[in-house]
């Protein structure tokens, strides 16, 4: 214990990849979850998906991308297109953005022995316009 902070605390980490604030249509995008300096070895976190219109909380897992019900957002509905890659527990990785993929991430650990504050994140995928040049004769 040094300098007031316990480096051995459990911590929730929540990282982008790119680390953006808004990003481009197209671009691949990878999501991590980690919980660092765990209290107990069975100590896992979970990575959510919040729907920034309904606010809806989705569990991300490989059931989520691989069979979808019909309970959860329409982005992972239409898993033909495969955009949306289980990497592995609580890593995904959206292959080309879309303005559908905007949304708010959430990663937390709900089963740990100590209580971990939740770490949150939005993802803006924004639409460049293209510039357009009217030349008129003249």
């Amino acid at each position: 214990f040094f300098g007031g902070v316990d480096s051995s605390k459990p911590t929730i980490e929540l990282k982008f990849s790119p680390d953006e604030t808004y990003l481009p249509r197209d671009q691949p995008l990878d999501i991590q979850c980690d919980l660092l300096n765990p209290t107990e070895k069975t100590d896992s976190p979970q990575l959510w998906h919040v729907d920034l219109k309904t606010h809806k909380r989705t569990a991300i897992s490989r059931l989520l991308l691989t069979s979808p019900n019909n309970d959860v957002p329409d982005v992972f509905k239409n898993i033909k297109n495969h955009r949306y890659e289980f990497l592995r527990k609580n890593r995904l990785r959206i292959r080309r953005l879309q303005l559908e993929d905007s949304a708010r991430y959430e990663c937390d650990c709900p089963d740990c022995e100590e209580q971990v504050p939740t770490r949150s994140r939005d993802l803006y995928v924004m639409k460049l316009a293209e510039p357009r040049w009217i030349v008129e004769p003249g």
